[in-house]
This record gives C-alpha cells, sequence and structure tokens, in this order.
C-alpha cells in the first residue's frame, strides 16, 4: 500500500480514520487523529485508554463499538472530548464493520470529524433564542402591568389624594401625641401606595415621550445633594466621576427616575460606610452611565431573572423599581448591563450619542 493513492487520501484527510480491534486497539490510524492530542507513531496499537483518554470519554466509546461487536450494524454518534490545554473538542463519530466475504468481521473503521465549529454555532443559536425567549416573557409581562395599571391607576391615586389631604388636616389639629403617631403612619401608608401606583402608571405610558437634547451630566449634578443626602441617612456615601459631557437626546424626568432607582438599589445593596459610585464617559458612539455599589454582588438565579415585573428580593419590595428602569432605557433607545461579583454590582447604561438639528424634536414610543 506504500504510495497507494487510497492510502495518501485517507492521510491528508481532516477526519479521523482508524481500524480498530474489539479492545479499541488501533490497528491502523491517520495523521488526524493528532486532533485528540496524541501522535500518529503514538497511538498504533494502543486502546483509547491507553491513550489517555478521560475515562468517561473512552468508557462511552467502548459502549458503543460494543454494541456494534453485537449487532453488526453501523453506529454513529455525537461526542464531546477534553483535551489538555485546549478547548473541548466535539467529535461526529461513525463506526463501519469491516465484513469479510463470510459476513464476518474482527474489525471496526473509525471516522472521527471535527464539528466543534458546527456545535458552538448551535450552542450560541440556542442560547439566544432562550435569551429572545425570556425578553419576549419580560415584554409580555410589561404590556400586562400597562393595561392594569392604565385601568386602575387613576381611579385609586384619587381618592387616596383626598384621604391623605384629610388626614393631613386632622394631623395638625390633634394634640395627642400617640394619635399623631397614627396619623403619621397612615400617611406614610399612603404615600407608599402612591410610588407603587406611580411606578404602575410609568409602565403605562402610551403616548409618546418627547426627547430633547440634554445633559446627563447635569441630571446627575442637579440630583448630587438628594442621593448624599439619602446616603448620609444610612451612613453611606455618594461618589460622582463625570467624564466629558456629550450631548444626548432624553426626557429628564424619565432619566432622573432611572438615576433615582438604580442608586436607590445600590444604596440598600451597600454595607455602611460604604459607597455607591456614578461614573459617565463616552464609549464610541455610546455615553455610557455607571452606577456601582459595594454589596456581596447579585446571586446568578436572581440576576437572569432582574427586569422581570413583580420580581423581587425585598420583603416590601414591589417588583417594579428595575422594571421601570428597563422601560426608560427602551424609551431612550437605550440598553443596560449588569455585572456582579463578590466586590459588588455595577448597571451600565448605554445611551447612543446623536446630533440634532437646530429646533428639531425627536418622538418615540
Amino acid at each position: 500500500m506504500q504510495g497507494c493513492p487510497l492510502e495518501a487520501m485517507i492521510e491528508q484527510s481532516p477526519d479521523i480514520i482508524a481500524r480498530l480491534d474489539r479492545t479499541s486497539r488501533h490497528l491502523y490510524v491517520n495523521s488526524s487523529i493528532r486532533l485528540i492530542g496524541v501522535e500518529p507513531a503514538y497511538a498504533r496499537g494502543k486502546t483509547w485508554r491507553e491513550l489517555g483518554l478521560s475515562p468517561e470519554v473512552s468508557q462511552q466509546w467502548l459502549q458503543k463499538l460494543a454494541q456494534v461487536f453485537r449487532s453488526g450494524e453501523q453506529l454513529a454518534f455525537d461526542t464531546r472530548v477534553p483535551v489538555t490545554d485546549k478547548d473541548p473538542l466535539y467529535l461526529h463519530m461513525s463506526f463501519q464493520p469491516e465484513l469479510t466475504k463470510d459476513g464476518t468481521f474482527e474489525t471496526v473503521l473509525w471516522v472521527g470529524r471535527d464539528i466543534t465549529n458546527l456545535t458552538l454555532l448551535v450552542q450560541r443559536n440556542i442560547e439566544q433564542a432562550r435569551q429572545m425567549e425570556e425578553e419576549i416573557a419580560r415584554l409580555s409581562g410589561l404590556n400586562l402591568v400597562g393595561r392594569l395599571a392604565a385601568v386602575i391607576g387613576h381611579e385609586i391615586r384619587n381618592p387616596m389624594t383626598t384621604i391623605r389631604g384629610f388626614l393631613q388636616l386632622l394631623n395638625n389639629q390633634e394634640t395627642d401625641v400617640k394619635r399623631q403617631e397614627f396619623f403619621r403612619i397612615m400617611i406614610e401608608e399612603l404615600d407608599r401606595a402612591g410610588t407603587i401606583i406611580s411606578e404602575y402608571l410609568s409602565l403605562a405610558k402610551n403616548k409618546p415621550t418627547e426627547l430633547k437634547e440634554g445633559s446627563l451630566n447635569a441630571i446627575i449634578e442637579g440630583l448630587h445633594p438628594l442621593l448624599q443626602g439619602a446616603a448620609f441617612q444610612c451612613d453611606k456615601n455618594i461618589l460622582c466621576v463625570l467624564g466629558k459631557d456629550e450631548p444626548i437626546m432624553l426626557a429628564e424626568d424619565e432619566i432622573r427616575q432611572l438615576i433615582l432607582n438604580l442608586v436607590k438599589n445600590g444604596l440598600e445593596a451597600t454595607p455602611i460606610h460604604s459607597c455607591v459610585t456614578l461614573k459617565t464617559k463616552k464609549e464610541d458612539d455610546w455615553l455610557l452611565l455607571q452606577i456601582q455599589d459595594e454589596g456581596c454582588g447579585i446571586p446568578p438565579h436572581v440576576l437572569e431573572k432582574i427586569g422581570t415585573p413583580f420580581f423581587t428580593t425585598k420583603e416590601n419590595g414591589t417588583g417594579l423599581g428595575l422594571t421601570v428602569c428597563y422601560s426608560i432605557a427602551k424609551r431612550h433607545q437605550a440598553s443596560i448591563d449588569i455585572k456582579s461579583g463578590a466586590a459588588g454590582t455595577t448597571f451600565y447604561v448605554r445611551f447612543p450619542i446623536r446630533k440634532k438639528r437646530r429646533g428639531e424634536r425627536k418622538r418615540i414610543h
């Protein structure tokens, strides 16, 4: 066979081609055996176990090989192969009995095709599909919340405002300290209910958001005293590191709400005497807002549900604060990404930097 064209083709094949006996001993192997990190000269005469394949892989392959020797039928399957100092290899394996004239066989032809790139592509597509399904579910939840809010929000808010006004009036006229405390608690609970309704109504917006050219840095600077005051109340601190300002299209009230929600979450996660940091900087065609806490991080099973309506880990939380943030970001054509670890959590909000002609206003839904 030396110098035979067929043998040359087999040697040059990108697929692993080998002849095996019942114990997986390699009676012949081509040069593509290097795919699994083994030199051809070393592989000849050795079994899979002797070649150093992991016990799990060699045991799986031996079971498949034994099945072929029992049935006398070809067998194909896909497998994952750990390779030392490299990323795992994915192979499409085929075992073909080498039948003699009388229909018996003592050897099997093994062909192993590298399908790593195809497998990784499929895995990425599956992950993207999963993320898309989660996003569709999240947006469906937003739509449901919006409809509920539109129906009941205003109807509840109006009588609550009247009740709060009368409670405040009675409290001002009350001289008994104990009763004043009762009035204070009732007013605080009404205010809390009002906050929840405001979050619902924010999600229920069905009118276009009017975006005007504005300064993210200016909004943060204007909020800084309020944020610092909230931090001081819980023995924490706020640090602002503002980079070069870039004009972006924004609705100031909504961006204020987004920042307040994210900073509030950061302060709740941050230990006392620690800091929540706000940073801005330009990244290509985006203006990046970073809000970083010094907490213990968010567990992965919680992280994947963030932004889902009504999902919360707080005892008195509504599960709408971050949902509102995602809704605001969407209306600004911005994105929110999260990085979390043992040293804390950082929210990244990326706003598109776009120039606007003088006098032009942009409306988006």
